[in-house]
């Protein structure tokens, strides 16, 4: 079991790169992730492949460049057998511009 099984990350610029590349490796550590990025086909795209692998993750279309955004990403809801829940402890934020 992975130090960031069960935590949550919030990872922004999360649709391409570097970005895409630390969502994945936190959702195989058993990270609950929240992508966050400007491209929503590719944000759900990301979050159906890590579902099917097992994954837990959800896609916040945001742009960090504009205020009104930012605080978008701490915002999102978990399903959790059929209830929502919001993400109880933010482990992680990881920014890639």
């Amino acid at each position: 079991m992975s130090e960031f099984t069960n935590k949550v990350a919030v990872v922004t610029g999360a649709t391409s790169g570097i970005g895409r590349a630390t969502v994945i490796a936190f959702a195989r550590e058993g990270t609950k992730v929240v992508a966050a990025g400007r491209r929503e086909d590719e944000g759900n795209e990301l979050v159906k492949a890590i579902r099917h692998d097992g994954g837990e993750a959800v896609f916040v279309k945001t742009d960090v460049s504009q205020r009104a955004d930012c605080g978008k990403a701490g915002r999102p809801t978990h399903r959790d057998q059929h209830r929502e829940q919001r993400p109880s402890r933010l482990r992680t934020l990881f920014h890639t511009p």
